[in-house]
């Protein structure tokens, strides 16, 4: 009998299981902007902000600085 409960416990987990996509509530991770994170790998993690922007940080800013006043960056928009 003991066998019996047992196994019908451990099927109603392993259906659980199976239609569960989650097994433990974790905490929201946490959204950064990819500017935010740009500057935060530029000064702590050069490799991983070559790895993103696929240039060294000077050449990016280079390329920012000769970009920045075209029109077609501008919009009538609060938003900058």
């Amino acid at each position: 009998m003991y066998f019996l409960v047992s196994l019908t416990c451990i099927n109603q987990l392993r259906q659980d299981i199976l239609i569960s996509r989650v097994l433990c509530n974790n905490p929201a991770v946490k959204k950064v902007s990819q500017y935010d994170l740009l500057e935060y790998w530029r000064v702590g993690n050069l490799n991983q902000y070559r790895k993103k922007v696929c240039i060294d940080p000077d050449t990016f800013d280079s390329i920012i600085n000769k970009i920045r006043d075209h029109h077609i960056f501008h919009n009538n928009s609060n938003i900058p």
